[in-house]
């Protein structure tokens, strides 16, 4: 139950990542996320052991390395947004939106004119990035998590923002 909290949550800031280039991307929608079945019981039962929060000195990295399944399927669903790559590096989830491949028609200087754009966009979203780093903090264990957004184009950065859960107001 834990990870498929971590994996929604991790789905959710992939989803808020790609809002930000919904106005000037061709993205594809991203897949949907599997509902639980009839099946499974609303509620865990009471003798199962709760799952042990993650050892608060293991980074997210470390965390997801040793829970392939929560990075596999956060990354094959957030990565059907045309340039982007995600990576996690330590205790920070960076989200590289590549510009140059957002088609022909958006240019390098379309994409540098976009600067203020994307910061403000990203300066609105403060909140929501701010929250799920929140979340994540309390699913993981794992303390100090940040979430950075790059706008690149090729190997160029555009611009980028970090956020932490001080963000979350």
């Amino acid at each position: 139950m834990k990870k498929r909290t971590l994996l929604i949550l991790l789905l959710i800031l992939a989803v808020s990542a790609a809002m930000l280039l919904s106005g000037c991307s061709k993205a594809e929608e991203p897949a949907p996320v599997p509902e639980e079945t009839a099946e499974e019981p609303a509620e865990e039962p009471a003798e199962e052991p709760a799952e042990e929060p993650a050892d608060t000195a293991m980074s997210l990295e470390e965390y997801m390395a040793a829970n392939p399944e929560v990075w596999n399927a956060s990354v094959a669903s957030a990565q059907q947004t045309e340039g982007l790559t995600i990576e996690v590096k330590d205790n920070t989830i960076f989200y590289y939106y590549d510009l140059s491949q957002m088609g022909d028609s958006y240019t390098k200087d379309i994409a540098m004119q976009s600067k203020d754009a994307l910061d403000a966009a990203m300066e609105n979203m403060k909140s929501t990035f701010g929250g799920v780093c929140q979340t994540l903090e309390s699913a993981t264990g794992v303390e100090g998590i940040h979430t950075n957004v790059c706008y690149l184009w090729e190997d160029e950065i555009i611009t980028s923002m970090d956020f932490t859960t001080a963000d979350k107001e």
